[in-house]
């Protein structure tokens, strides 16, 4: 062939001869023994279908897999952001729903106190406050009152304080990660 006059070929003398010196050309190291660049030669031999012919193939293989490769990666990365918004809206969900539950909890051991907290006099609120009086009021038993939650409650400072001094009031408010300054939460909510 005419590969032989252009001592060409030991690189085109059978097919996987041939795939291996296509395969160095289009990974960049397209060079004979001495160093002279193959696809010059070809293209002095063979003239301007042999250029045509390595530009086509060329774009194809390289242009073509890039793609492809791509192609596969976004697709991946896309399938895996869907499945991390499915797993966050799910879990944002199920967060809503325990704040939700947790908060009223907290608001039935509100409740609960001030419907206590009405009967008790002056002088009674203020050793329930410090722990000693008689009627003293019991937040443990708040859930008493659970649906009676009305509009129309007002939460003093003095029934703020009371409340949180309920180790299950405070566990609820762990679990709603309040600040643990919670005495002076009163004027915060209150502002």
């Amino acid at each position: 062939p005419r590969t032989k006059d252009v001592h060409l070929d030991e690189y085109f003398h059978n097919i996987p001869a041939s795939m291996f010196t296509a395969f160095r050309c289009f990974t960049g190291e397209c060079m004979n023994e001495a160093g002279q660049p193959i696809t010059h030669m070809l293209a002095a031999q063979f003239g301007l279908p042999s250029i045509l012919a390595y530009v086509a193939s060329y774009m194809l293989v390289t242009m073509g897999i890039f793609n492809v490769i791509l192609a596969v990666y976004v697709d991946i990365t896309m399938r895996a952001a869907k499945e991390n918004d499915a797993t966050t809206a799910e879990q944002y969900s199920r967060e809503s729903v325990r704040i939700a539950r947790t908060t009223r909890e907290l608001l039935k051991k509100f409740a609960g106190a001030y419907h206590q907290f009405q009967n008790l006099e002056e002088p009674d609120i203020a050793n329930a406050l410090h722990g000693k009086s008689k009627s003293r009021i019991d937040v443990g038993s708040a859930n008493l009152f659970a649906d009676e939650v009305t509009e129309n409650i007002a939460i003093s400072k003095e029934l703020f304080l009371l409340v949180i001094q309920d180790h299950h009031a405070q566990s609820l408010m762990d679990d709603l990660d309040l600040p643990h300054d919670r005495a002076n939460l009163f004027e915060i909510i209150d502002a």
